[in-house]
């Protein structure tokens, strides 16, 4: 817990601190528009310690990392693709369980001043479970808001927030898919950053 405060902080601050930078993420571009390719990530671990209680200690770490290529026109609407992951660990007991997330899609948005919001429909998306069992097909879409500014030549960095929703229809277990209603949601703070040329 004390690491995702951590990183709160420092996209927070690194937030701040690029507040003054110029962005041409905006219609102030003069009409002409930029290519970007970023990244939004977050890593967090969350450690449970018992005593007395019969239980073991266990720990939990997730990874997001959500990569952006698009074009932000002269009137700040952007369009893109984005290529998502997630990685779920479970430790306990000396034993280390990881599943998998997957997805890719299309991406709408706005960009004004280096305040932007935005809007991904995933096209496909997969969830593989630690055991190779996994989830497919239904719809699935992320969505974030967030500010970012160029702070040296065409590289930008800043900080937002991210929230994920997965619904899959399908799963496989055992080589056996079936149909069968499974969600994930996530909302979760990210630090962003990249390029643009």
């Amino acid at each position: 817990m004390k690491r995702l405060t951590w990183l709160v902080s420092l996209a927070i601050a690194f937030t701040g601190l690029t507040a003054q930078a110029y962005s041409s993420f905006s219609s102030s571009s003069g009409g002409t528009g930029v290519y970007i390719l970023g990244l939004d990530a977050l890593r967090y671990d969350h450690n449970s310690t018992f005593s007395g209680l019969g239980q073991a200690n266990s720990e939990f770490t997730a990874t997001h990392l959500n990569v952006k290529f698009g074009y932000v026109w002269g009137s700040g609407f952007y369009t893109g693709a984005i290529y998502t992951s997630g990685s779920f660990a479970q430790t306990s007991s000396g034993s280390t369980n990881t599943d998998n997330r997957t997805g890719y899609g299309v991406t709408l948005g706005y960009y004004n001043s280096g305040w932007h919001i935005a809007g991904s429909y995933l096209i496909n998306s997969t969830y593989t479970l630690y055991n190779n069992n996994s989830f497919t097909n239904g719809s699935s879409y992320v969505g974030d808001f967030g500010y970012t500014a160029v702070v040296a030549g065409s590289f930008f960095i800043g900080g937002g927030l991210a929230y994920d929703s997965f619904n899959w229809t399908q799963q496989t277990v055992s080589g056996v898919t079936t149909s069968q209603n499974n969600t994930q949601t996530d909302l979760y703070p990210v630090l962003s950053l990249g390029f643009q040329f």
